[in-house]
């Protein structure tokens, strides 16, 4: 009987993880902006990494730019150009094709939340 209730509570933890991506992936979707889609996938990569012990500022991009257009539901030039403009805006860099580094991490939480980052003055 114990078993089992540790059975049921890992059953509804994952259905509660799983709901919540569902969540989030229908908010990403909903995004106005390109750039705004983008950012909020990259700071839920940057969740699912720290979640499991991994850096917060350099994230693995393990899908390619056509999967993740697919994912967003944009095309994949669509993708290149939104990735070309969080690098021109100093939001991240490539340290290579498969791995990102955020250098403003507040810049890329208020592009994934639709606010614009203002430059300091």
């Amino acid at each position: 009987m114990r078993q089992n209730a540790r059975l049921n509570f890992q059953m509804v933890a994952k259905l509660c993880e799983v709901m919540r991506e569902d969540q989030r992936h229908a908010y990403l979707l909903n995004k106005k902006s390109v750039v705004a889609q983008l950012a909020f996938f990259i700071v839920l990569l940057r969740e699912k990494q720290v979640d499991r012990g991994g850096s917060a500022t350099n994230i693995e991009l393990t899908m390619s730019r056509l999967d993740i257009a697919a994912y967003i539901g944009i095309s994949p030039e669509a993708v290149s150009r939104a990735l070309h403009e969080l690098v021109t805006r100093g939001v991240i860099a490539f340290r290579d094709r498969h791995h990102v580094t955020v250098t403003e991490s507040d810049a890329l939480e208020q592009l994934a939340e639709d606010r614009e980052a203002t430059p300091e003055r």
